[in-house]
Parts: C-alpha cells; sequence; structure tokens
C-alpha cells in the first residue's frame, strides 16, 4: 500500500520516437566514388609495377648467372687451349711441321676467345650490384 499526501500528484512524463534522415541529394558523393575508384585504380596500377619490376630483376638475376657460367666455361676452354696453342707455335718453329696459317689459326681462337670472355663478363645487366 502507498500512501500519498494530499494535494500531491504523481506525474511521469514518457516521451519515444524513432528519427529517419533519408538524404534525397548529397553534392559530393560523386566526386567521393570517382575519387575512390582512382584511388582504387592506383594502387592496382602500383601494384602491377611492383610485379613488373620484381619480374625484370629476376630475368636480369637470371641472364647474370648464365653470362658468369657463361664466362667460367670460357675460361676452362681457354686454359685447355693454352697447350695446344703452344704446341701449335713450337711445331712450327721447327721447320715444316706446321703452317703460319695453323698458327694464325691457333692464335685467332685464342683471342677470340679471350674477347667472348670479356664480353661474357660485361653484360649490360649489371650483375655485381
Amino acid at each position: 500500500m502507498a500512501q500519498r499526501a494530499a494535494g500531491t500528484a504523481c506525474a511521469i512524463d514518457w516521451m519515444r520516437g524513432v528519427a529517419v534522415n533519408i538524404p534525397l541529394a548529397q553534392p559530393g558523393a560523386e566526386a567521393a566514388l570517382t575519387v575512390a575508384h582512382r584511388r582504387s585504380q592506383a594502387a592496382g596500377l602500383q601494384r602491377d609495377e611492383a610485379i613488373e619490376i620484381k619480374r625484370y630483376r629476376l630475368l636480369e638475376m637470371y641472364a647474370a648467372g648464365s653470362s658468369l657460367d657463361r664466362a667460367w666455361r670460357i675460361v676452362e676452354i681457354l686454359g685447355n687451349s693454352a697447350p695446344v696453342r703452344a704446341s701449335t707455335l713450337e711445331q712450327w718453329q721447327q721447320p715444316g711441321r706446321r703452317s703460319l696459317f695453323n698458327v694464325m689459326g691457333a692464335q685467332g681462337d685464342y683471342y677470340s676467345m679471350r674477347i667472348a670472355h670479356v664480353n661474357a663478363l660485361s653484360t649490360p645487366c649489371n650483375w655485381w650490384r
């Protein structure tokens, strides 16, 4: 049981409501959408560029590896051909054993291999970086 004093009233005000905003027009929405789309395209292009740079670097490293392999093989050939060249020159110095053309051919082969060795070491792929 509740007791109430005379002349007092129990007043409780309740207020309830829901507010809904529906924008009919957003003046900057189209520009913001365009900017977001362009940013997305730029990010995709940056990703593609990074992949292309990595691919080019991989090809560059492969070219450097094959160039070094070629240089090592040429050094091996030069080492093997040195005794042949020396014996050809020695046989030419003995009368009638070898012709001058044989000596010139052996010397030409030797120097062309030396040039190939230098070319293999100085490829434009900058492998020493």
